[in-house]
């Protein structure tokens, strides 16, 4: 995600709002991606929500943005500089999510559960659920074309630039926590999947190719 707002993500005491990750604008090229699969077809947890019958990602957002991005301190072998790199992409994102759900985790283990597992059907259900939909920042902002006409547009609801949007931890944690363990549709697709089909048997437009 990028921020259209110079001074963050909260304006006045409130949410801001959010927007696509695409930083064409600003001399940075790199965007979000995202689109239906031409191979998979819809897990169940996605449909009557994706628009599509077939598997399509994203499935959620985070904070992606290169310009202002994540401040990472490192050092080489060797060397007692100390070195400070922005990052972006899936490189920050990522490891973000990750660390929400090692969050969720810990929340379980306290409730003498066992790890929240393969979360993509709770996550969706979460999103669609009135009592916990707010879990989610929805964005409605920018479009991840990058370079070329070809990219979706961010909307209300679920769409293929942004997914269920980004997450309130906050909010998210306690109900993941809260959650029966994950189901393994996806994995049981991808296993069952024609063999030798690779990237498609039928034409479809070019994927973004983006950095992290």
């Amino acid at each position: 995600m990028g921020l259209p707002y110079d001074n963050g993500l909260y304006q006045n005491g409130g949410y801001g709002g959010e927007q696509v990750w695409n930083e064409s604008p600003y001399g940075i090229d790199a965007a979000g991606g995202g689109a239906p699969s031409v191979l998979f077809s819809a897990p169940s947890w996605q449909r009557g929500i994706t628009g599509y019958r077939t598997r399509t990602v994203p499935d959620v957002s985070y904070n992606a943005s290169e310009s202002g991005g994540v401040g990472v301190v490192y050092t080489l072998p060797g060397d007692t500089v100390t070195h400070l790199y922005l990052v972006g992409g899936t490189s920050a994102g990522s490891p973000q999510w990750a660390s929400i759900f090692a969050l969720v985790n810990q929340a379980r283990a306290q409730q003498h559960r066992g790890p929240i597992g393969f979360a993509n059907d709770n996550l969706y259900r979460i999103a669609q659920d009135r009592r916990t939909k707010s879990d989610f920042h929805d964005i409605t902002v920018g479009s991840n074309a990058l370079d070329s006409p070809v990219g979706f547009n961010a909307g209300p609801g679920y769409d293929l630039a942004t997914g269920l949007g980004t997450p309130d931890v906050a909010k998210l944690v306690p109900d993941l926590a809260a959650s029966a363990g994950g189901i393994l549709e996806d994995l049981g697709a991808i296993l069952n999947a024609p063999h030798g089909v690779g990237h498609g048997s039928r034409h479809h437009s070019p994927h973004t190719a983006i950095p992290g």
